[in-house]
């Protein structure tokens, strides 16, 4: 599965008009609203295996699942779905 950069960039321009936030973040909020995934490792797994988001994981030194689940969890409830 790939990342559509296209319809991420909609929904993100939506999202910032309410709140500006981490653009891992809403990345993530995509992935679950757009692809219906709720599965950590899946998300992991579609993060790393495109240059872009991996490139973002790097930034926030994101090197595996369970840094990603520290990630994740600094945003609360929004994402307890996933667990």
């Amino acid at each position: 599965m790939h990342i559509e950069w296209g319809e991420f960039k909609e929904f993100r321009k939506e999202r910032e008009k309410i709140q500006k936030e981490d653009k891992l973040y809403l990345l993530i909020d995509f992935i679950v609203s757009f692809y219906n995934i709720h599965s950590l490792e899946r998300i992991f797994e579609i993060l790393k295996s495109d240059t872009l988001s991996f490139l973002m994981m790097k930034k926030r030194g994101i090197k595996g699942l369970d840094d990603l689940e520290r990630y994740i969890k600094l945003y609360g409830s929004k994402f307890q779905k996933i667990y």
